[in-house]
């Protein structure tokens, strides 16, 4: 995984499929980890108010059940910021009021 942190607004946004995503630095946190989704991981959809289980989030969305096991970027404190090629997290989406980008970018893992 490769973060880079930039100022300013981003030049683009990756499509939701891709394996980059672009987060509020602030927002995210100091410490970010890259895991395999967990039986029970929940977290809120970019676009949605309420939590979900990644388990309804994959069968809601028709994904094959090879695709229900990604690799997130969670915070140290374990919250989902990104299902790795799927959906960010509302927690550290880019809004308005941001000042620093970060871009992460996942390579082979």
């Amino acid at each position: 995984m490769v973060a880079t942190v930039t100022p300013g607004p981003p030049a683009e946004f990756p499509p939701a499929e891709a394996n980059w995503a672009v987060l509020d630095a602030d927002r995210a946190g100091e410490v970010l980890l890259v895991r395999r989704a967990r039986p029970g991981d929940r977290f809120v959809p970019l676009g949605m108010t309420g939590q979900k289980k990644l388990q309804d989030f994959f069968v809601d969305n028709k994904a094959p059940s090879r695709q229900r096991r990604p690799w997130l970027v969670t915070r140290e404190d374990g919250q989902i910021l990104w299902i790795v090629g799927h959906r960010l997290a509302a927690v550290a989406r880019v809004q308005g009021g941001t000042k620093r980008l970060l871009t992460l970018r996942l390579g082979e893992l």
